[in-house]
């Protein structure tokens, strides 16, 4: 009876394990690739305890026909590689999959971004115009180029930002801003309402016989060259009326002012 105890207790069931740490090695884009190669390492569990083997070695090169060499840095892919570690002291073997990821962090960027300008009521030009792009590895045809306007108002003078973003197939992205500025080259129309003729010495206004309109402001800039007007005397005079609008856009009327004598004389009895 006591032998068939210490026979079970010398064939009790051993259950073991290894586990591995850096199966998945992410290297940048043109990276050293020795200094990944060995960084995965196993190690080996015995119902749930480490144990050492002195005698340990790894076979990292040709193991199910996948070699090192095939790993090339230079292109963004992922390579399975097979490992195997030996412990001799047990006789025990395990192969493990090790996958070097090859990875591009490297945003791609703008070579050139040009601010633009249109007049105001102009349609929203062509904002990729010029736009130059270029990355440290996919082709320029298979970047993406992006870019928001909404903040700009046609209707309405002023310098607007353009946000442009270019995303390459790795997912990195760049961003910069361009400016579009809308401003009015339009002048001020200055129309004649009627003749401007005044009475000896009476107040001209410049409204009463010029009509002055612009296609943005409101509020203009109005000024009369009169100079050369005697208001105390009859007769035509050469006037000019300028209007500049907030843009500094000038029109210039020239006429004459005439002066005239309309009150009848007065008759008195001595």
């Amino acid at each position: 009876m006591s032998f068939l105890l210490s026979l079970f207790g010398f064939f009790q069931v051993l259950t073991m394990q290894v586990q591995w740490t850096f199966d998945w090695l992410d290297i940048p884009l043109f990276g050293n690739l020795s200094d990944y190669v060995e960084l995965p390492t196993a190690t080996l569990f015995i119902n749930g305890n480490i144990v050492y083997d002195p005698e340990m070695y790894y076979e990292r090169n040709g193991v199910e026909r996948t070699f090192i060499s095939t790993v090339n840095t230079k292109v963004v892919k992922s390579y399975h590689i097979k490992y195997r570690v030996h412990f001799p002291s047990y006789y025990q073997s395990y192969t493990h999959t090790i996958v070097f990821n090859i990875y591009d962090d490297i945003p791609p960027e703008f070579l050139a971004l040009p601010n633009r300008s249109i007049p105001i009521g102009a349609k929203l030009p062509n904002l990729f115009e010029g736009v130059i792009v270029s990355d440290n590895y996919d082709k320029i045809s298979e970047l993406i180029v992006t870019a928001e306007s909404h903040q700009v108002v046609l209707s309405k003078i002023g310098r607007y930002p353009i946000t442009y973003r270019v995303k390459d197939l790795s997912g990195n992205v760049s961003v910069a801003v361009a400016y579009l500025e809308i401003y009015d080259e339009i002048a001020p129309e200055i129309t004649l309402k009627k003749e401007p003729i005044i009475s000896y010495r009476s107040i001209f206004k410049v409204n009463d016989f010029f009509q002055i309109t612009d296609n943005y402001d409101k509020m203009l800039t109005i000024t009369l060259d009169d100079h050369m007007v005697d208001y105390d005397k009859l007769g035509s005079y050469p006037i000019q009326v300028e209007a500049i609008d907030s843009s500094g856009n000038v029109t210039r009327f020239n006429h004459y002012l005439t002066i005239i004598d309309t009150v009848k004389p007065v008759i008195k009895m001595k």
